[in-house]
């Protein structure tokens, strides 16, 4: 009997063991992909915008509370208090965080100058043109300095033969509705520019992760078909441009703000957030469900069980409002997983539904 537990715990040792050495050998892999990808392809982009709308030679610190005393590591602690369902001031968290991995870390100007972009990843005869909206919940974005929600997705939709187009939109500290015009000018720039990528004007559609598929979601609900230009601005021949799309794609997208309460101060001014009863208002203003207006857009809604990031239950309320309304909406369920899952959860079932809506 003594022998027998003697081995049986042997077997468990050589059991732990493997799976450390598996687990290591899977970050190291990863590792190694990540390095040899690269990040986004920065010197493959090309500005959006002729005359930049909302934009102006003013400074951005000027408006935002940094403490430049925090290092990255205190503003990536701090920046979590996104999460949660009470209110926090949460202003200093995110405009530290937003200063330190955007504007310091030179991917955006510390001026409202920023020239939203798109990296175009193509493929020979493509089916069709896929934008892709990466998250960070507004107060940075998850393309910058890596691949994730970005060139990954790329090149996932290039090998099933979609041309993509990861989009680099103005964030924290504008506010509403500037992200979601970023968009709107991407959807008209790739219909626009459709003869030279070899895609057809209606076969273009969106993705978008996290508050990436929070901007989709307002986009096709409060956005697209309105014009929300300042009076000032010279409309260009883009601007003309159907701005509709053959399909929306929400992956562990942040639908509603009531889950992610502090995560209001990356896109709306701190003085309505900071008072109640217009936070409420702003709550009700911006939950997806409650304001969804996009009964004609086929939508496919990706959204893990587990996802402890944003409010999951939310993205259902969505989808349940989307079924009443009439809404064409493919659900994908994706048991057990928290938020920023693997596009291997979703990306052939997606590409099959993408398929389908150009056929």
């Amino acid at each position: 009997m003594a022998k027998k537990k003697r081995l049986s715990r042997k077997f468990i040792r050589f059991l732990y063991n493997a799976v450390v050495v598996i687990s290591l050998l899977i970050m190291v892999i990863r590792g190694l992909l990540l390095l040899f990808s690269g990040v986004a392809d920065y010197g493959k982009r090309e500005v959006i915008w002729n005359v930049v709308a909302y934009n102006e030679n003013k400074s951005k610190l000027d408006d935002m509370s940094i403490d430049y005393s925090w290092s990255l590591e205190q503003a990536g602690s701090s920046y979590s208090v996104i999460i949660g369902d009470e209110y926090v001031d949460g202003e200093v968290a995110m405009d530290t965080y937003t200063y330190l991995t955007e504007i310091k870390a030179g991917y955006e100007n510390d001026t409202y100058t920023d020239e939203p972009y798109i990296i175009p990843y193509l493929v020979n005869h493509p089916k069709g043109g896929i934008i892709v909206v990466c998250g960070g919940a507004y107060g940075h974005k998850t393309i910058d300095g890596d691949t994730g929600e970005g060139k990954v997705i790329a090149k996932e939709l290039n090998k099933r033969g979609y041309c993509a187009f990861v989009m680099h939109y103005r964030s924290n500290p504008y506010e509403y509705p500037v992200p979601a015009l970023d968009l709107q000018r991407s959807v008209r720039y790739v219909k626009a520019n459709s003869s030279r990528y070899g895609i057809k004007k209606d076969k273009v559609g969106i993705i978008g992760f996290s508050a990436g598929g929070n901007l989709v979601g307002i986009y096709i609900n409060q956005i697209m078909g309105r014009d929300f230009l300042p009076e000032d601005y010279e409309k260009d021949f883009v601007d003309e441009v159907d701005d509709s799309v053959m399909g929306a794609m929400m992956i562990y997208p942040a639908l509603s703000f009531r889950d992610n309460v502090p995560m209001l101060f990356g896109l709306y001014d701190e003085e309505v957030i900071k008072d109640p009863v217009a936070r409420e208002k702003l709550l009700d203003d911006s939950d997806l469900s409650m304001q969804f207006d996009s009964v004609d857009t086929p939508q496919f809604v990706a959204y893990g069980t587990e996802d402890s990031v944003v409010g999951w239950r939310e993205t259902v309320k969505y989808i349940n409002e989307a079924g009443k309304k009439g809404a064409s909406v493919h659900v994908c369920v994706v048991e057990g997983w928290n938020h920023g899952f693997s596009p291997s959860c979703y990306m052939d079932e997606m590409a099959i539904w993408l398929d389908e809506l150009g056929d």
